[in-house]
């Protein structure tokens, strides 16, 4: 090998990121002989060629996991690997090497300082790398004791590094179970290695933040466990954004009310809990009566509008743990959770009609529609929900017989009362 000597190799495809870690580290230490291999196969090229100090890999996929094994079986045992990216610690294989420098390079005997560099600080120059990433890093001892976390866990947990430094990682990383709100600490619990995991992090100010987190072991040369890397990933936004999805599927773009498949599930757990507290569920179907003609009367625009109305004037008139669903077009749905007698619902219908008796007060006009309401009664009416709907849709067909607004309880049929 040339007696010719890289301080630090990055192997990265990023020129733009590798040139920020370089800016970076060259701020530190302006002497420093830095390189950048785009490839691993430039990579290894490299490291045939000159003496490398410390080698930094960033991993964007699991593609090309044998030759970079392969970069890792070159490097001297004297060499530093430091893996970024987001899959860093996701693999065992690169933790015999990774990071092992925290607990290492301060020993008298390590090869490292047999070296003699005096000028150059192993440790802050991982610390610079550290902080260049996307994610929250924090290493423990196998005490549990924090010895080092880079910039974004100081923000992430509002922790200043000073502070955190020899504290007990669940003093400074608070991980609540989002379903129990139970507190979780991934440095004692059986948590399997490398396992992602979603937790509530309670910052410091209170503020709670989801995170994904994941823990890797670090060994030393010798392959013993030394300690331990936490990383943190920040998903608020990710969050939101799933938030935002799921309420897209479960709700109606136009009145903001649950649409069908979240109807349908809620009205699966009503069912159950009227049959454990013996209680019934009630099930109002409501079809707005001549709405097409509002259409084509006055265009769609003042259509949407009066649905808008309708909807809110339906919320008005249930309870806050009702239920009320834009099931399509102009019909809606109303489940009445937990009623004592079938009566319940149809005061709930009387007081929907008494209700739209006044006119909707639209941008531009006033308008009165009439509705026709159809009531099913669990158990009475149907032993399942899909019958529940299905009678109550019935009901409201015969209510629409009349020629004013009326409701209509579910009857069975004459010619099946009578074989009965």
């Amino acid at each position: 090998m040339s007696s010719s000597k890289i301080n630090l190799l990055l192997v990265m495809e990023d020129t733009l990121r590798a040139g920020s870690i370089i800016d970076a580290i060259h701020q530190k230490v302006p002497s420093l002989h830095l390189r950048q291999a785009k490839t691993t196969a430039e990579a290894i090229k490299l490291l045939t060629k000159y003496d490398v100090e410390m080698v930094i890999i960033e991993l964007t996929s699991a593609s090309g996991l044998d030759i970079k094994l392969r970069l890792i079986s070159l490097l001297p045992a004297t060499t530093l690997l430091l893996v970024l990216g987001e899959n860093v610690l996701s693999n065992n294989q690169w933790l015999t090497k990774a990071i092992r420098y925290f607990g290492e390079t301060n020993q008298p005997d390590h090869p490292i300082s047999a070296r003699g560099i005096r000028e150059l600080d192993y440790q802050e120059l991982a610390g610079v790398a550290l902080d260049a990433m996307g994610d929250a890093v924090l290493i423990c001892d196998l005490k549990g004791q924090i010895i080092y976390l880079n910039q974004l866990a100081e923000l992430l947990t509002g922790w200043p590094a000073k502070q955190a430094i020899d504290k007990h990682f669940t003093r400074v990383v608070l991980l609540i179970d989002s379903q129990t709100r139970r507190p979780v600490d991934c440095c004692t619990q059986s948590i399997q290695e490398d396992e992602k995991s979603e937790h509530l992090l309670l910052k410091r100010d209170g503020r709670e933040v989801p995170v994904e987190d994941r823990l890797s072991l670090i060994s030393n040369a010798e392959g013993q466990i030394v300690g331990h890397v936490i990383v943190l990933h920040d998903v608020s936004r990710t969050w939101v954004i799933s938030e935002k999805m799921a309420y897209t599927a479960y709700h109606d773009s136009l009145t903001g009310l649950p649409n069908r498949p979240l109807i349908e599930e809620r009205l699966q757990q009503a069912v159950q809990m009227a049959i454990r507290h013996r209680k019934m569920v009630g099930m109002l179907f409501i079809d707005l009566d001549q709405f097409k003609l509002v259409n084509d009367s006055f265009g769609h625009s003042v259509g949407d509008e009066l649905l808008q109305s309708v909807a809110r004037r339906l919320q008005d008139c249930v309870r806050t743990s009702d239920t009320v669903c834009r099931y399509g077009g102009d019909e809606f749905v109303i489940l009445l959770a937990e009623i004592a007698h079938s009566r319940d619902a149809e005061q709930v219908a009387e007081k929907i009609i008494q209700a739209f008796a006044a006119p909707h007060q639209l941008s531009h006009r006033q308008l009165i529609i009439n509705l026709s309401v159809g009531i099913s009664v669990f158990p009475l009416d149907a032993q399942n929900c899909e019958m529940l709907l299905k009678h109550a849709d019935q009901a409201m067909y015969l209510a629409k017989g009349s020629l004013q607004a009326s409701y209509q309880l579910f009857q069975e049929p004459p010619e099946l009362v009578n074989k009965s």
